[in-house]
């Protein structure tokens, strides 16, 4: 009897090998048809996307048979989740273009589940409907700055610019139509700003700057009667309008020449100072009666900001709310007056308010991975805000550790990877990925189970910034540096143990910008302003250490960025330290170099000369440098390798884009570089019942 189980074990057994074995010698096509099988017939929606993710990952190159499978993926995920349907399809219109058919089907979906969407009974809580993305726009023209899209006060129309080589010109789009009506332009030398309505949404009103003689006037279009004022406004100032009363008699602007907010009479042009603080491009709002306006503002572009409340017929600010991680609040009053909505980097927030005051405590009603543009909140269509504009893709390309080449694969799309991430880092045994969103939240997601592990709200009086491999060198904590809002504090090293979820802080950091450190965790290197305004010097220290060894100093006119886009970084064995020298396009010797010096300061040399450098890291052997940027006589980015023995360089199979590449690791076992895509992607939203219960 025992000997027929290991039979049957045996033969089972092989059956499972034969029937994996036969799946993988599949053709796209073959596994296609699988997948419709599950789909259609089966109806085991789950196996169908399992079968046509594996098209995905293994077929890069079937194009067409991919654009079917992301396509059905996006079907599949219609009956499953209304959210995960409308990713799939936006990754057929921005991947599969070529194939008119399947971003047909998929356009069509989409703007069937945005209907579905609005058409959906209001719950107690707060509910999002998209609006519009680029896939709306028209063949002949975009939304060239989708931050700059203003609804009307019913909620159904929008107003937007676009502007071309030699001229610009305002549209109104029927959100219910999708049709589109110029009602305005301007010559090659006016420079338009993004409009506001009036409250009977019969005007609108934006700045033109004529970009030759610097003099900015207001135009106000009647849109019933076809008719057109202009208000002149002081010389040197370039009102940007972000609100209009109700009563019509005054805008407000932030001058975006002096970096103030400003009353504007609409019958004379007069301008009165609110504030004197408020960074360019912030919004700003009059409360429905027209009694106060509401604003943020703050010291530096980089630090807090603060959201005040002040009377309109003078008097004092009250300040309302400090956001953190140099949020800009982007406060928008209720259509009621009943409270004011701001944001903050986990969502939007709502603070109740009664005669320029609050009245309750503030709370969040509408959480977001990342921080939103808000623009108008309309009694009719919500609070309405664009997505941010960058959307980062995980990518990896194959490598051979022994050569620095290509495995002869081309680059893959991450698509399994969680969405909403900024960085990501492996492991050191390979099987985990740390992601970093927008949010002071990190992410541990397994690449053999694919579940995720959240800590969230890490850090409330700062953010969260990652740099190189944020993993300690037993793979049991998170290494983080730790931003604080407040100017007066200093920035620090963390650990984040992963199976307490339990937080510790390792040292405080220099004044530096940016930081790596060798595989063991003895040895770190550093950037840190020099003695002289815009120089700098690159430290090798041991790990802890608050100063150490300067083993190359840069004058101002070299130019290194004190960014975190190409820190300077230590190899695996921390013998050497690579480091970008960018300077400025319009200087002399513009372009950017790639040099590496010895840990000891000895050796320093150029191994590479590029147009623009974005990101550069080391190779776990120390022989290879990889880097992105943009090379001489070409729009696009590229994926090189150094090979520092023979000081030759090759091209990696990346995808042509002129979108930012930028590296994030290359796996300790040398076989994978892993990269973000950056695509310009953004997304307008309008959230209804904001003042909702949950």
């Amino acid at each position: 009897m025992m000997k027929t189980q290991r039979v049957v074990m045996v033969a089972l057994a092989l059956a499972l090998v034969w029937t994996a074995n036969a799946f993988a010698q599949q053709t796209a096509e073959e596994r296609y048809q699988a997948g419709l099988y599950q789909e259609e017939v089966q109806g085991d929606l789950e196996r169908a996307i399992e079968i046509y993710q594996s098209i995905l990952t293994d077929n890069p190159n079937s194009r067409a048979v991919g654009a079917k499978a992301q396509l059905h993926i996006g079907l599949c995920y219609e009956i499953l989740g209304v959210q995960e349907a409308q990713r799939a399809y936006r990754r057929v219109i921005d991947n599969y273009a070529e194939h008119r058919d399947e971003v047909a089907m998929a356009r069509q979906r989409l703007a069937a589940l945005s209907q579905h969407v609005a058409a959906e009974p209001t719950p107690r809580g707060p509910v999002a409907r998209m609006l519009l993305n680029p896939a709306d726009n028209p063949a002949d023209r975009g939304f060239d700055n989708p931050r700059a899209i203003i609804p009307s006060p019913d909620g159904h129309r929008i107003a937007y610019w676009q502007s071309g080589p030699d001229t610009q010109r305002v549209y109104i789009r029927d959100l219910a139509t999708g049709e589109d009506e110029q009602v305005a332009s301007g010559g090659p030398t006016g420079a338009f700003l993004p409009p506001v309505w009036s409250a009977d949404a019969r005007q609108l009103a934006f700045t033109v700057t004529d970009t030759a003689t610097r003099v900015s006037v207001i135009r106000i279009l009647n849109l019933s009667a076809r008719e057109e004022r202009t208000i002149s406004v002081p010389e040197g100032r370039r009102p940007y309008l972000v609100d209009w009363t109700r009563d019509g008699r005054y805008f407000l602007c932030n001058d975006l020449m002096g970096r103030s907010l400003h009353l504007v009479r609409v019958s004379d042009g007069t301008m009165t100072t609110v504030s004197d603080s408020v960074w360019p491009w912030q919004r700003a709002t009059f409360s429905p009666d027209g009694r106060f306006v509401a604003y943020g503002h703050g010291a530096r572009p980089t630090g807090p900001k603060t959201l005040s409340v002040q009377p309109v017929a003078g008097g004092p600010r009250h300040e309302i709310v400090t956001t953190g991680g140099q949020v800009y609040p982007h406060p928008l009053w209720s259509p009621d007056g009943s409270a004011i909505a701001y944001q903050e980097a986990d969502g939007v927030w709502v603070v109740p308010m009664a005669d320029g005051m609050p009245s309750g405590p503030h709370r969040l009603a509408y959480r977001t991975e990342s921080p939103r543009w808000a623009t108008v909140w309309t009694a009719a269509g919500g609070l309405h805000y664009t997505a941010n504009e960058q959307r980062n893709v995980p990518w990896r390309v194959e490598v051979e550790p022994s050569t620095g080449r290509a495995a002869g694969s081309p680059a893959e799309e991450l698509v399994e990877y969680p969405g909403g991430l900024r960085t990501f880092a492996w492991s050191p045994d390979g099987r985990k990925a740390v992601i970093n969103g927008w949010s002071n939240d990190l992410t541990v997601y397994s690449l053999d189970s694919k579940a995720s592990t959240s800590y969230e709200d890490l850090e409330r009086d700062g953010f969260i910034y990652m740099f190189g491999s944020m993993w300690s060198p037993d793979g049991q904590e998170l290494w983080y540096e730790h931003m604080p809002t407040s100017p007066d504090s200093g920035r620090s090293l963390k650990a984040l143990d992963l199976a307490t979820g339990q937080v510790r802080e390792l040292f405080t950091l220099m004044d530096a910008g940016g930081i790596s450190w060798s595989t063991d965790g003895r040895t770190m290197a550093s950037v840190r302003p020099g003695s002289v305004r815009g120089a700098a010097e690159i430290v090798v220290a041991e790990t802890g250490k608050t100063d150490g060894r300067v083993v190359a100093a840069l004058p101002g006119s070299d130019g290194i960025p004190l960014n975190r886009l190409a820190p300077p970084q230590l190899s695996a064995q921390g013998d050497k330290v690579l480091y970008v020298v960018q300077r400025p396009p319009a200087s002399a010797g513009r372009g950017g170099a790639i040099w590496v010096v010895g840990a000891d300061g000895a050796g320093a040399r150029r191994v590479a000369a590029v147009a623009h450098v974005m990101s550069a890291t080391w190779d776990p052997s120390g022989r290879f440098i990889a880097y992105t940027g943009k090379v001489e006589g070409s729009a696009n980015t590229v994926l090189r390798v150094i090979d520092l023995e023979s000081g030759a360089e090759h091209d990696m199979p990346v995808p042509s884009t002129e979108s930012r590449l930028h590296l994030q690791d290359w796996s300790r076992d040398g076989r994978f570089i892993g990269f973000v895509r950056r695509h310009f992607w953004w997304e307008y939203w309008a959230v209804d019942n904001l003042l909702g219960e949950k």
